[in-house]
């Protein structure tokens, strides 16, 4: 899931800004080198139900390109089709399902039509 990004951020980020004096050579910000780095997957199901809450999440983590669909097989809680957060807004639908992992594997592409 990804409901503990925005706090992950936030600390990380603080952290940083009352060590930097320490720590020089860390020339970005936390939030950015994890942007730049880390994806993310949708599972298990952690988001926000309603879609003020999920417009809110999205927009504290900074990027909807992080987000990787899974479905947490095979473990009992697996969720086929359905794991998709209701809330997850339509427009990120095909991002989430197959742009951001093309975008991460790009030898996928060639299997993809």
């Amino acid at each position: 899931g990804f409901g503990w990004v925005p706090n992950f951020l936030w600390r990380g980020v603080k952290m940083w800004r009352a060590m930097r004096k320490e720590i020089p050579w860390v020339d970005r910000s936390p939030a950015q080198i994890f942007r730049e780095n880390v994806r993310i997957s949708i599972q298990p199901g952690d988001a926000p139900e309603d879609p003020a809450g999920m417009e809110a999440l999205l927009e504290m983590i900074g990027c909807d390109e992080l987000l990787l669909f899974a479905t947490d097989y095979p473990h009992a809680r697996f969720e086929g089709t359905d794991a998709l957060p209701p809330a997850l807004p339509a427009r990120l639908h095909q991002r989430v399902l197959r742009d951001n992992a093309l975008a991460l594997y790009p030898r996928l592409r060639e299997t993809v039509q």
